[in-house]
């Protein structure tokens, strides 16, 4: 179990940022969100966060437990502790509640009717405000501590290890889900808690298509083989991409193997703090322009990785700097219907001169 400091680090950095948000408190009812401020694994839950106060309210599912783990006061989730807690002396000052605009609105509209009733009966003049944020917490989350950077390599290197022994099972006439059952077994065996997504194992034309379903293709001798893999490991997710050629592949492939690999470098050689991801993915598109192969760049260039396989900063939708501690993929990839495809994936860590690539 990782030490209640961490934790209680996190909620400290949390509620630097309330007055920044325009905010009193902060409603978290996030699973990984409440995961990563409390270190208590729920399937709902609800945090909520004071300058002065963290309270977490659990179901009994869960109440015994948090009491033991969580750095923080632990409640029931009952409609008299919520009021309870509003009504301490606390709270009195709190007015603008923020919660995540990701948050379900029907939990939302609950809490504003409690806090309806809260200020009926204090009889107050000046309404509470619900503020709706932007994924704060996984804005915080998108610079990982020490102890967070350990564990997420740990991640990959469990992840490299089962990428070997996949490819090790590779044989004329085995089905790609063979494979990705080889590659799952392996891992559970070495101790990943499960996969941070489902396999993608695509032999020849399959490999065409990104989000490709791993099925009964057997593997023929000069197929491409493309296998998008990741693991968890105490929580943390990993992410990989390889594509390589069983045997000779075909002239045309090759090309787009060297286009990919190149666009990847480009973008690797402008991953340190200060870059704008905008820059990045450029970059890597210049080099698929030039070789003419750009309209087959069908996705994001990358993505934050953590808690989750797909968090920020986002190459598609976040226009914001690499700062240290961050940790993205790099994975351009290029598709021909029909022919076969081409995506590499890398994980970097950000650091205060430039990057470590985790799988090199």
């Amino acid at each position: 179990m990782k030490s209640k400091t961490i934790f209680v680090r996190r909620q400290k950095t949390l509620k630097a940022h309330l007055s920044k948000w325009g905010v009193d408190c902060y409603l978290c009812d996030d699973p990984t969100d409440i995961f990563y401020l409390t270190g208590m694994q729920l399937s709902q839950g609800r945090l909520l966060l004071h300058s002065r106060s963290a309270t977490l309210f659990v179901d009994g599912r869960y109440y015994e437990e948090a009491k033991i783990k969580a750095c923080c006061t632990v409640k029931k989730m009952e409609e008299k502790e919520v009021l309870s807690l509003l009504s301490s002396s606390t709270w009195k000052d709190v007015r603008t509640v923020g919660f995540d605009t990701n948050t379900s609105y029907i939990r939302v509209d609950k809490f504003k009717k409690q806090l309806q009733a809260l200020r009926k009966a204090r009889r107050l003049q000046t309404p509470y405000q619900m503020k709706g944020l932007a994924k704060p917490v996984q804005s915080l989350r998108a610079i990982k501590d020490t102890n967070e950077l350990v564990l997420i390599e740990k991640s990959a290197q469990l992840l490299w290890k089962g990428f070997l022994h996949a490819k090790k099972q590779l044989k004329v006439g085995v089905e790609e889900r063979e494979i990705a059952l080889e590659f799952e077994f392996y891992c559970r065996k070495l101790g990943a808690e499960e996969l941070s997504f489902t396999p993608i194992v695509a032999f020849g034309a399959g490999s065409a298509l990104p989000h490709y379903h791993t099925g009964k293709r057997k593997l023929k001798m000069g197929d491409i083989v493309l296998m998008d893999l990741g693991v968890r490991l105490s929580g943390y997710a990993s992410d990989m991409t390889r594509t390589f050629f069983f045997g000779e592949g075909s002239k045309e492939l090759k090309h787009l193997f060297q286009v990919v690999e190149e666009a990847k470098q480009a973008a690797l050689d402008l991953c340190q703090p200060g870059v704008a991801l905008t820059k990045i993915d450029k970059a890597a598109r210049k080099v698929m322009r030039k070789a003419h192969l750009e309209k087959h760049f069908l996705h994001s260039l990358g993505h934050g990785i953590g808690l989750e396989v797909h968090e920020s900063p986002n190459f598609r939708t976040d226009d914001i700097e690499l700062a240290p501690g961050m940790v993205i993929t790099i994975e351009p990839g290029l598709y021909l219907p029909g022919k076969g495809g081409v995506r590499l994936e890398d994980m970097v860590v950000i650091t205060k001169t430039g990057h470590r690539n985790l799988f090199r």
